[in-house]
Parts: structure tokens; C-alpha cells; sequence
């Protein structure tokens, strides 16, 4: 419960499934409360872009360049 001139935020976050890139996403937040109206936001809306993800990918090995690689050595890729 708030009391006068106290505030509250609230922070999420979501995660879309499969959508198209011709989607637009609307998203309209509302308050309600037994003493009070219902007061909603307005609405935003988004158009929904397909996107490729940006990969890091870093290789990491002890093994001196140009060795072949023997059974037990470690290699290892990171990906960011």
C-alpha cells in the first residue's frame, strides 16, 4: 500500500515469440484501485523488426600454432 506522496516503480521485461516483421506491437498500461478510477497510459506502438544476433566468438588454446592437437588438449571458444 502507498501513502501520500509515496512512489513506486516496476521494471520488466518480455520476451516476444515468433512474430512477423509487418507486426506492429501495441502495449497500454492500466492502474485500478478499489478507492479510485481505472487510468490507463497511452497506448505505444512498435513495429516489430527481425533481427540477426551479433556474436563474439573467441578462441582460446595453450597448443603452440602450427602442433597438432592430441587427445587431453583443451581448446576453448567462448561466445558472447
Amino acid at each position: 500500500m502507498l501513502e501520500p506522496n509515496d512512489s513506486f516503480s516496476y521494471e520488466f521485461r518480455v520476451q516476444v515469440g515468433r512474430i512477423s516483421s509487418e507486426k506492429v506491437i501495441q502495449n497500454t498500461a492500466k492502474v485500478t484501485s478499489d478507492n479510485f478510477r481505472e487510468v490507463s497510459t497511452n497506448t505505444t506502438n512498435t513495429n516489430a523488426g527481425i533481427t540477426v544476433p551479433s556474436l563474439n566468438v573467441t578462441k582460446v588454446s595453450n597448443i603452440p600454432e602450427g602442433e597438432k592437437v592430441k587427445a587431453g588438449d583443451q581448446i576453448i571458444v567462448y561466445i558472447q
